[in-house]
């Protein structure tokens, strides 16, 4: 059995050449965590629970809130 863990900060900052876009000086600042549990039936096969969740912390943008789950079930089988 393994679990996998992780987490990603993500800050996008919105430019342009374009002549007043309305991105231009935006800013986004979103957090995400994971979260993976494998089980190896055999040496050939394994089954894996996922969850991923995302939300976002700031933002200088109106109506910008972001929060996002993910799940996921898997089988992985190797030949």
């Amino acid at each position: 059995m393994a679990l996998d863990l992780g987490y990603a900060y993500r800050l996008k900052e919105f430019t342009s050449d374009l002549v007043r876009p309305s991105n231009q000086g935006v800013f986004d600042a979103t957090h995400v965590v994971s979260a993976e549990l494998r089980y190896q039936l055999s040496p050939a096969a394994a089954v894996t629970v996922g969850f991923q969740g995302a939300s976002q912390w700031s933002s200088n943008a109106e109506s910008r809130d972001f929060f996002n789950t993910n799940s996921s079930v898997g089988l992985q089988c190797r030949f």
